[in-house]
């Protein structure tokens, strides 16, 4: 384990809109209820190109290093926190893990069993914690109930997929390419249509003639506006994001003549309002990698120092899966 602090370094935003920056860390005092991470693996999401060019909802003070998911080892702890030096974690932050070692409030920590890797920790963060909230916590999806989940090849999509099958749901989606399609399937969809043809909503009533007792969306747009005509009578529409870029409004005749319930689900307030759901999240996750019923998808791998490569394939989307980035390797 590397534990001089000036070994460590960040890649850091220097100017909105410039290639990050390699820097080494200052030494810095550590929070009481906080650890330190000595880094293996960090993860790259779309939100971290849009915090450096200044485009994201959250706009940190400059010089900031992004970067929302680590995986490693606790180097320290801080006073009062329930960690332990050298255990393995998974830790989930605003920005700030483009970096080789990090220090984390211990709400945003969570521990790894044996058998799972940092890399596959990773790869399971964010995503995989938002397909669970949205499905079980504010979804209350049960086993039989048919699904549907748009953009089922994306990274939270193709969660909501493999979480879905595994609890005996039975899941459907939609992708745009044909490519994306196969991968959904080979996931757990037993079908995945094109969003790109017109006549997908009329395909799903082959197999859904009373409709979809859960949509799971996070593109909005055409999709939402169709997943209100497809939903069953007391279906449960899930809002995780709009993709697409188009918000959409409702005409809520159709929410109450068929009872259905529009259900939104925003991720970051859950730290401090519901961290007792996160952990229970991450405990299914962690069980269902050990079980083989989640398979973490990993499209590219980096190093940490070459973040800037990392950033132009998610901003390219050029890769399918999780981009991660090794410390060290």
């Amino acid at each position: 384990m590397r534990g001089e602090l000036s070994e460590h370094f960040a890649m850091v935003v220097e100017e909105l809109g410039a290639p990050l920056v390699k820097v080494p860390l200052r030494p810095r005092p550590l929070m009481p209820g906080h650890v330190r991470i000595t880094v293996e693996v960090a993860g790259c999401n779309f939100f971290d190109s849009l915090l450096m060019q200044g485009r994201y909802q959250l706009r940190p003070n400059l010089p900031f290093s992004p970067g929302g998911e680590v995986a490693g080892v606790i180097a320290r702890t801080g006073r009062g926190s329930e960690y332990e030096v050298g255990q393995r974690v998974l830790a989930v932050l605003p920005f700030g893990g483009f970096s080789s070692q990090v220090d984390v409030a211990d709400e945003r920590v969570f521990l790894l069993p044996d058998g799972v890797s940092a890399e596959s920790a990773v790869a399971l963060g964010t995503q995989a914690q938002s397909a669970h909230l949205g499905l079980f916590h504010r979804g209350m999806l049960r086993a039989g109930e048919k699904v549907l989940v748009h953009a089922a090849a994306g990274g939270t999509g193709l969660c909501a997929v493999q979480l879905a099958r595994a609890v005996g749901a039975e899941v459907y989606g939609t992708a745009s390419k044909s490519e994306k399609q196969e991968l959904a399937v080979s996931h757990g969809c037993r079908r995945c249509f094109s969003s790109r043809d017109e006549s997908w909503p009329k395909l799903t009533k082959e197999i859904a003639p009373e409709g979809f007792d859960l949509i799971f969306d996070p593109v909005g747009g055409d999709l939402y506006r169709e997943s209100t005509r497809l939903l069953a009578w007391g279906g449960r529409l899930i809002v995780v994001g709009f993709a697409s870029g188009d918000i959409p409004s409702e005409a809520m005749n159709r929410v109450m003549l068929k009872n259905i319930s529009l259900v939104g689900l925003h991720y970051g307030p859950y730290f401090e309002r519901g961290p007792q759901y996160l952990q229970a999240a991450h405990s299914d996750l962690m069980r269902w990698v050990q079980d083989g019923d989640l398979t973490p998808l990993i499209g590219r791998r980096y190093r940490l120092e070459q973040a800037n490569e990392a950033v132009e394939t998610i901003r390219s989307r050029s890769s399918v899966g999780k981009v991660v980035m090794h410390v060290g390797v």
